[in-house]
């Protein structure tokens, strides 16, 4: 996946892309975990043009295949018949804000209790599997220390206090 990350970056150079720019001077053109990838980019013709190439060119020189099927495209204050030529043009679907990436939930509000239920409802489902066993309780403590703390504390660590 570093190729992914240095072609981009390539385009990027070349002026062939343009980044998502946030702030005053920061751009962000592409976040990746193992094989998520999430490429971020101003909404022109110019950018999914160059996504396309930069996406099947990646195909052919890796001999990876990219599942345009399980691809989204999203867009923030972008026009309807941008998002629709888009999907079109790269051949994938139309995702919706919020989505989940790595288990955290994008562009929705934290300070709204719908948004901590689902890590509650995860918290209680962990809870109620672990009670039919038999552990004793210092095993139990260390369990619920070790698991249950990092759920809520790997969401809060992506939000400002």
């Amino acid at each position: 996946m570093e190729g992914l990350t240095a072609l981009v970056r390539k385009l990027v150079d070349l002026g062939d892309f343009k980044p998502f720019k946030y702030g005053e001077e920061e751009v962000v053109d592409i976040l990746q975990f193992v094989d998520d990838t999430i490429i971020l980019g101003e909404p022109s013709s110019d950018n999914l043009w160059s996504l396309n190439v930069l996406l099947r060119g990646f195909e052919f020189v890796s001999g990876l295949r990219i599942n345009f099927t399980k691809s989204n495209v999203f867009g923030v204050n972008v026009g309807e018949w941008f998002l629709n030529s888009a999907t079109y043009f790269l051949g994938c679907q139309r995702g919706l804000v919020p989505f989940s990436f790595l288990g955290i939930v994008v562009g929705a509000n934290p300070r709204r209790r719908k948004f901590w239920l689902k890590v509650i409802n995860n918290i209680k489902s962990r809870i109620s599997s672990w009670k039919g066993r038999i552990i004793y309780i210092g095993g139990r403590v260390t369990l619920i220390n070790a698991v249950l703390n990092a759920i809520p504390l790997l969401l809060l660590s992506f939000f400002k206090a």
